[in-house]
């Protein structure tokens, strides 16, 4: 809001500060702080920007803060203009909240002294998803914080780059993946469970919903992907949405996916495991990529549209190719020149929320499957790897995103467990490959931070 004034009620020890919000507001994003506080002014957004910080905190806040003007025209420019008379930020003593025109941020936050400041930009782009826009109830409650989620991201990219977005969105699905699902449980963005041990805000509607929204720009394109969102907060301004609004202001520019991109990823509940087959065929491979989460989740959708971002070198041409295959069935097959510059979910143009649960070469057929394991998965410090044949001698070859291989040792013939440190390797997803005579096996590996 706007202060209008600040009138003497006792001498010089009581004074009245009046506020006035003309904009709509929702009951749960009103609020007022009273203490010893300081206001510290940042200039460079189109509309004032103020921070409220208690003397011993102003340091600290002053290098926080001061990227906010940056952040706002950054979300002005994706989003429409900022919609409301100032941004504020008052430090609290814990909690962050996005309260209309006065956000609420834990001074733990403050005290990291991060310019960059992640949870800032998350909280400032409630403005839009949220305060501007509020959802009609609480079913719909993901059009604010998966969008807040994302936006954090968008934020990173446009002073980081695009390599790095989608870098924290493939760190996003990997947790999500094999760390939130498997505390929370799986469910829907829209209408999510909110009994133990979800919550009334369970981190699914965050990451989940981030990556979900990651993948629709891949779909539409980034220009239409902003384009249709100011139109959305600009037909919903100062009222409330659903997740059907939203759905209606997308579909014009889905091609007609719009409906099952929404049945799958929004109304539906969790996400493609794919098994991947490499054989041989004359002078080139035959890749097969299968959808296999119904075997283990029958109440699970098969997903139909998925944007996968695969990389590989063509059969014929001998051309590198980085493309996005919209997978719209439960399988498809593709020829390439060799398996060994294949890449799942890898690339330069997006990343999705896929698990490659398998990924298997056979080079002639044998009467025992050289089977392959990762314990534990997700690993920290160390790993054990276990094969279930061992006669013969293999190598392990364990290989990061990028196609760079990053460990190699032998299996002897009749070993079969491998054990090693991990200590130290950067947090991310790998694959581990054992190649014999007879079989190249996959099998993917993730490395928790």
């Amino acid at each position: 809001g706007t202060r209008l004034g600040i009138t003497p009620v006792i001498g010089d020890t009581l004074v009245t500060h009046t506020w006035l919000e003309e904009h709509s507001t929702a009951t749960y994003l009103a609020t007022f702080a009273i203490g010893a506080f300081q206001e510290l002014a940042f200039t460079g957004a189109t509309v004032p920007v103020a921070v409220f910080s208690r003397a011993t905190d102003t340091a600290a806040s002053r290098i926080s803060y001061a990227r906010v003007p940056e952040m706002t025209n950054t979300f002005a420019a994706l989003y429409g203009p900022y919609p409301f008379d100032k941004v504020g930020y008052v430090n609290t003593t814990r909690g962050a909240m996005e309260h209309q025109t006065m956000i609420s941020m834990p001074v733990s936050v403050v005290s990291q002294k991060d310019s960059n400041n992640g949870t800032a930009a998350h909280e400032l782009a409630h403005m839009w998803f949220g305060d501007l826009v509020t959802p009609l109830d609480f079913r719909h409650a993901w059009l604010t914080e998966s969008f807040a989620t994302y936006s954090e991201a968008a934020w990173l990219e446009s002073y980081s780059g695009f390599d790095v977005y989608l870098e924290s969105m493939q760190k996003g699905a990997q947790g999500y993946v094999t760390g939130i699902s498997r505390r929370e449980g799986v469910f829907p963005l829209y209408d999510f469970v909110r009994t133990p041990p979800s919550s009334n805000y369970p981190e699914t509607i965050y990451r989940k919903g981030a990556n979900v929204l990651s993948m629709l720009r891949q779909l539409v394109g980034t220009a239409t992907f902003y384009d249709v969102l100011k139109a959305y907060l600009n037909e919903h301004a100062y009222a409330t949405a659903t997740t059907e609004d939203m759905k209606a202001a997308f579909a014009p520019v889905m091609q007609g996916r719009a409906d099952a991109f929404f049945n799958e990823w929004i109304y539906g509940k969790g996400w493609p495991m794919l098994a991947v087959d490499l054989r041989p065929s004359h002078s080139s491979w035959v890749v097969t990529i299968r959808q296999v989460q119904k075997v283990q989740h029958a109440d699970w959708p098969l997903f139909t549209t998925l944007p996968l971002n695969v990389v590989y070198t063509d059969a014929v041409t001998g051309v590198k190719v980085d493309t996005v295959m919209m997978i719209d069935k439960e399988e498809i097959s593709f020829e390439i020149d060799s398996p060994d510059e294949l890449g799942i979910n890898a690339g330069s143009k997006c990343r999705s929320l896929v698990e490659v649960t398998s990924m298997t070469t056979v080079l002639e057929p044998r009467s025992v499957q050289d089977h392959l394991m990762v314990l534990p998965n997700p690993a920290w410090d160390s790993v054990t790897l276990r094969r279930s044949a061992a006669d013969e001698n293999a190598r392990i070859d364990i290989v990061n995103t990028e196609g760079q291989r990053v460990f190699s040792a032998i299996f002897l013939e009749g070993e079969t467990d491998l054990s090693m440190s991990i200590k130290g390797w950067p947090a991310g997803a790998y694959t581990v490959r054992l190649l014999s005579e007879s079989v190249i096996t996959a099998a993917p590996l993730v490395l928790a931070p």
